[in-house]
């Protein structure tokens, strides 16, 4: 019976009930004023009655407000609370003059009862009542992230990586071809291009150029600047190979035990072509400590 009790009396139902309570002790004092003033009692305890319920009712009425989402409406309905209780106790506050009572006093008792009762009690139900809102839309929202993380998981578990696998590796031969080519150009010996004929300002013309092409290598001044420094190029990735191989094979031997048709074999260039790399290595300072 207790659990049955409990189940229907609410902290809304019981802040209502402490609102008629306040508004029905204020019957006898608003009535008491009005047969002073020469009505009839009964007229008197109607009176105040429709203004007791008019109090209860309108505070009863903000509470069933959302003061957060309908703050208009709130504010106009607290206003007409506020009249209710304002006349209430402008009322309470006559008769309790009238029974010999000083100003401060009768205000404080005439107002303030009523101001406690009536509003005090209906904005702080509200309050209540928004903490409520959103409590429990944090749990609405905290059960469906919860809800969704389980769903997200359940999905993972039954996701087929064979295509993510595939996918990725993929990705990783080409960037495994990538790194190789890089090491094969750097340690791989490029061969020198077979010497073409040079044109009259020492440019390498093809051989079987047209003439208007011949002509035109000639005197591009363009072509022939690129021509140079593609054969730089080259010469300087060579003689960073030889000094490579040189470090590595012939450590501490003379320049004349080394075998420069062999070293010409594997670099792909003439033995006459080796002999002018180690001397320009030579010249530059880059065989000290490595070949006598």
């Amino acid at each position: 019976m207790l659990l049955n009790f409990s189940k229907h009396v609410s902290i809304e139902r019981s802040v209502h009930a402490v609102m008629v309570v306040f508004a029905l002790a204020s019957i006898g004092n608003v009535s008491a004023f009005f047969i002073s003033t020469h009505h009839h009692g009964i007229v008197a305890f109607f009176m105040a009655l429709a203004l007791g319920a008019g109090v209860a009712t309108s505070a009863i009425m903000l509470t069933k407000i959302d003061m957060v989402k309908q703050r208009r409406r709130y504010i106009a309905v607290g206003g007409v609370t506020l009249t209710m209780v304002f006349v209430s106790g402008f009322v309470q506050t006559q008769n309790y003059i009238a029974h010999g009572l000083t100003m401060g006093v009768s205000a404080a008792m005439g107002f303030g009862i009523v101001f406690a009762g009536e509003c005090l009690t209906a904005i702080g139900l509200s309050l209540y009542q928004a903490a409520e809102r959103r409590r429990k839309i944090d749990e609405a929202d905290s059960g469906l992230e919860l809800k969704l993380a389980e769903t997200f998981a359940d999905t993972l578990d039954a996701v087929d990586t064979t295509k993510s696998a595939a996918y990725i590796q993929r990705h990783l031969d080409r960037i495994v071809r990538h790194k190789a080519d890089e090491m094969v150009a750097q340690y791989v010996p490029v061969a020198e291009p077979a010497p073409n004929p040079r044109g009259p300002q020492g440019d390498q013309i093809p051989t079987n150029a047209e003439p208007d092409a011949v002509m035109a290598a000639e005197m591009n001044p363009a072509k022939r600047e690129a021509s140079v420094q593609a054969r730089r190029t080259n010469a300087e990735s060579r003689r960073q190979v030889l000094l490579n191989m040189l470090s590595r094979d012939y450590d501490g031997s003379s320049v004349d035990e080394l075998n420069k048709s062999e070293l010409a074999r594997q670099l792909g260039s003439s033995a006459r072509t080796i002999q002018r790399d180690i001397e320009a290595l030579r010249e530059g300072g880059m065989l000290n400590g490595v070949v006598a």
